[in-house]
């Protein structure tokens, strides 16, 4: 018999937070045979999206590298008392890549390439005991690339989450523009601005954005925090 380990793969558009969740389409096995390591020039390559899970365990490895500095960041979700979705967020620490091994605390796996079950050659991130628990112990579990970093990011100011700010490019924006940046980042993490205040009445006009938190601090990834205080610094000079 032939070797497999699982893959619960999720076909159709990457889930983001402030997204409609999407319809599991399939559940796959993979056949291992089939199965080579994804190598690259540079860790960046491998910057982007995987999706792991289906239905109310899926999940969005968000994978950044810039600069040498690599974030990863686990987004998922939970069912409130009131049957309301509400977004999670869970940053890696120490996350490593040492050429096609991929590691942070508590977790390890490598970037792979496979055959799925079209025939289509198919990247993605395998890891070992993953946190979505849905593999038994000693199993793989492959989350597939699903997007780039622009496109799951696809707002105006959405960069702030995936590469490093100069000091130069801020220099270059107004006031109103440097402070929606700012409020731009708490919007996508669900964060609940003052009612009836300028940044409430701003983002409410989006469907993506769904007031959810009152403290995001903690979801921010190290990119962000660096932006954010880069942001700041420009805005007290205007």
């Amino acid at each position: 018999m032939r070797p497999f380990f699982c893959l619960l793969l999720l076909l159709g558009l990457a889930w983001r937070p402030g997204s409609a969740q999407s319809t599991v389409a399939a559940t796959e096995l993979v056949d291992a045979k089939t199965v080579r390591a994804w190598t690259v020039k540079d860790a960046g390559s491998y910057a982007g999206v995987y999706h792991f899970g289906v239905s109310e365990a899926e999940s969005n490895l968000i994978l950044c590298v810039d600069a040498g500095l690599i974030t990863a960041q686990i987004v998922s979700g939970h069912w409130s008392a009131k049957s309301q979705w509400i977004a999670d967020y869970q940053n890696l620490r120490n996350v490593r890549v040492t050429g096609n091994k991929f590691a942070a605390e508590g977790l390890s796996g490598e970037f792979i390439s496979y055959v799925d079950e079209e025939g289509q050659r198919t990247f993605g991130l395998r890891i070992r005991q993953p946190w979505s628990g849905s593999v038994g112990k000693g199993q793989w579990e492959v989350g597939s690339r699903s997007s780039d970093l622009p496109t799951y990011f696809d707002y105006p100011f959405g960069f702030v989450s995936y590469r490093l700010l100069k000091p130069a490019e801020l220099q270059a924006r107004s006031p109103a523009e440097l402070a929606l940046m700012r409020n731009e980042l708490f919007a996508r993490y669900g964060f609940i601005f003052a009612k009836g205040g300028a940044m409430d009445q701003h983002f409410r006009r989006f469907d993506w954005y769904r007031p959810q938190h009152r403290d995001i601090s903690g979801f921010l990834t190290e990119i962000e925090k660096r932006n954010l205080e880069l942001i700041r610094q420009q805005e007290a000079r205007t």
